[in-house]
């Protein structure tokens, strides 16, 4: 089983698609952890440029495209989702090419070979049923339940930002606002890969986290936001990060 994981784009689409190519289909899946848009000084026309992108990406096969908290307004406009780089010029140009549609295949999370993957992470208060512990189809009900919400203009709890970030001064990020190195905690028997919190490269402060288990000696977290300058890869398990040449 091989995993490709691609994080946080932010408008730095024309190295994917040749990237891709040159794996030859010598994948599994692809797993794209959200933040589509936004970038320091962008313009509507990169939005739009982006969001072709985006809506040809969304219709290839063993393709996984995870929500970010730069796409959530642009999904869901009617929303307090709001955050900084998001603009009224540049929705108005992705909801011509990103109709609803197509931002229903965008998923808030995706479990495969024993990670979670998610855009920031998830914090054990909110995410943990409070029988069983971590349960991926628990998570999902609330995430599906959070999509309802957000459907309506109502903003839920996983998807707030924490204190770290701007939010209230008692709140934990959500999902996809939970800041690695400040917020960011282990969960005994929950694997993580998550983007979100830029770091140099795969040997930067925060890579990796570990806490011990009574039933493994691990719990292995990696946060792989590098700007796209590595790529990762998971192979049967097995984490791996790969210089990117194509950027």
């Amino acid at each position: 089983m091989k995993t490709i994981v691609i994080s946080d784009i932010h408008n730095r689409v024309d190295w994917i698609e040749p990237y891709i190519q040159s794996l030859n289909g010598n994948y599994d899946e692809i797993v794209l952890l959200g933040d589509y848009f936004d970038n320091f000084d962008d313009t509507p026309t990169d939005a739009e440029h982006t969001a072709r992108w985006l809506k040809y990406s969304i219709c290839q096969p063993k393709r996984i495209h995870l929500l970010g908290n730069h796409d959530t307004w642009y999904a869901f406009p009617r929303t307090p989702f709001h955050c900084g780089g998001n603009t009224v010029d540049k929705l108005r140009v992705i909801e011509t090419v990103m109709k609803q549609v197509y931002w229903q295949h965008v998923k808030i999370c995706y479990f495969s070979q024993n990670f979670l993957f998610s855009h920031a992470g998830i914090y054990k208060s909110w995410a943990l049923h409070p029988i069983k512990g971590f349960d991926y189809n628990y998570l999902q009900e609330i995430c599906k339940d959070a999509i309802e919400h957000a459907k309506y203009g109502r903003m839920p709890r996983i998807f707030a930002s924490g204190f770290v970030r701007g939010g209230d001064w008692d709140t934990i990020g959500g999902i996809t606002w939970l800041d690695y190195d400040l917020e960011f905690k282990p969960i005994i028997g929950v694997n993580q890969i998550v983007g979100h919190s830029p770091h140099p490269n795969p040997l930067g402060k925060g890579i990796y986290k570990a806490v011990p288990n009574r039933k493994c000696s691990r719990t292995n977290n990696y946060c792989v936001d590098f700007h796209n300058t590595y790529v990762t890869i998971i192979e049967n398990g097995v984490v791996s990060f790969e210089k990117n040449t194509y950027l």
